[in-house]
């Protein structure tokens, strides 16, 4: 069954979900109703090379953020008994080093050693096949909307849509699917013989869209083999498609496990009405301490498939017209010698550094043109 509610890449679980990727890097945040203290794990390995990633933190009382884990010791182990491991990239985010591919029909399940000695581990899954096939469309539309105070206003959007064709109909087929947008933004222009150690650099921003809805399919309630016109995101047209703009549609086939987690993550939030509110009841989870099984472990080690529908819009579709940022103004040409103090106030942060632009990067997606 198709499910479209409001969901959060946060989670409270008793709990608050937040996923902070791409889709993929991804951090989870539970709150308890209670001192808090309990191990929170968040993670996955796929089939590819994105997305592969563990988040640990500890859970605290609520309303507090969490306590982020650093110096953990983590694995991944097939069934066979090979191991990849997961290196810190920040407090509590772990990401994969490549050195195990994920292959559809083959287990695994995570090692998590503490700084303190204490060993998590996951219960084994086997990585499920993709078995559908997804193509995306658009439409240009204006969309009438009105405030809480009864201003009606019109807000320009692209509306993306899916078509799914499950090519594989079976009862245990559970699918879940997430939609980004990556565009990029080129930083301003400085006279070489001014400025000649200045590199104009153009970032790349991704950004997650729809955090307010899980969008779920349960192949043992639907038995059609086509799902049409599925909406995706209205998305408002904006200077960010002055360029090339992507949105990448990610399929994910999940095991039953952690279909049931981000089934039951969508009741509870959907429950209490907020992503910011303590929604009632416990996830399932497939994480334990090794010498404690009776300890509380929240969050979920993911085993998935993956696959992504792209669609590529360019500024001839929206058939709009935006002014070039980061704009040079007369006075950069009367700057010498890389003086930026000079001309900091002629230009918005970003124009001279474009990593300022949250989730940005300099490296350019392989797709991209």
């Amino acid at each position: 069954m198709i499910k479209n509610k409001l969901n959060a890449w946060k989670m409270p679980a008793l709990v608050s979900l937040l996923l902070v990727v791409y889709a993929c890097s991804e951090v989870v945040d539970l709150k308890t109703d209670n001192e808090g203290g309990q191990l929170v794990v968040y993670g996955r390995i796929t089939n590819g090379t994105l997305g592969n990633e563990i988040t640990l933190s500890r859970s605290t009382r609520s309303g507090l953020p969490p306590r982020f884990i650093s110096g953990a010791q983590i694995e991944v182990i097939d069934g066979q008994g090979n191991r990849g491991s997961y290196t810190e990239d920040g407090e509590g985010v772990y990401l994969f080093d490549g050195s195990l591919t994920g292959i559809p029909g083959e287990a695994y399940h995570v090692r998590i050693r503490l700084s303190d000695g204490s060993v998590y581990e996951s219960v084994p899954e086997i990585m499920p096949e993709l078995s559908a096939r997804d193509t995306l469309k658009y439409v240009l539309q204006e969309i009438d909307e009105v405030s809480n105070q009864g201003v009606s206003t019109t807000r320009s959007v692209i509306s993306i849509f899916a078509d799914t064709e499950i090519l594989d109909p079976r009862s245990d087929l559970f699918i879940k699917w997430d939609i980004e947008e990556v565009y990029s933004f080129q930083q301003a222009f400085l006279p070489l013989h001014n400025f000649p150690f200045y590199v104009r650099n153009t970032c790349y921003v991704r950004e997650e869209l729809e955090q307010q809805r899980v969008l779920l399919y349960d192949g043992s309630q639907l038995r059609n083999t086509e799902i049409n016109n599925q909406r995706v995101t209205d998305r408002t047209i904006d200077d960010d498609f002055r360029g090339v703009h992507y949105f990448n549609y990610i399929q994910q086939s999940l095991t039953a496990g952690a279909y049931n987690f981000w089934q039951g993550l969508d009741q509870n939030v959907n429950r209490v009405g907020s992503i910011f509110d303590q929604p009632p009841g416990a996830l399932s989870t497939n994480l334990f301490n090794v010498d404690d099984p009776d300890e509380e472990v929240l969050g979920y080690f993911e085993v998935m498939a993956a696959d992504t529908a792209r669609l590529r819009i360019t500024n001839a579709i929206v058939d709009r017209f935006f002014p070039t940022p980061c704009v040079s103004p007369p006075e950069v040409e009367a700057t010498r010698f890389m003086c930026f103090r000079c001309i900091e106030r002629l230009f918005e942060p970003e124009c001279l550094d474009c990593l300022l632009i949250p989730k940005s990067t300099l490296d350019r997606p392989v797709y991209f043109d």
